[in-house]
């Protein structure tokens, strides 16, 4: 969870949802890991919205789909 502070803090967005999928496909039952995911997710998206360049390449899971998956 502390890599995923550091990628956001260094804009290292790219990586941020792989790490996440792979934390929810090992620990599928922690909370705070979704709720981590969803928070960032729509963070990515607000900085995506505004324009932020290094999200432009970026594919983000839809929070829709994503909130399926977790309940």
């Amino acid at each position: 969870m502390q890599l995923i502070n550091i990628y956001m803090g260094s804009k290292k967005y790219d990586m941020i949802e792989d790490i996440l999928k792979l934390l929810t496909k090992k620990y599928n039952f922690d909370t705070d890991i979704w709720r981590k995911y969803m928070e960032c997710l729509f963070e990515l998206q607000h900085l995506k919205d505004e324009g932020e360049p290094l999200l432009k390449a970026v594919k983000l899971t839809e929070a829709k789909d994503l909130l399926s998956k977790c309940l």
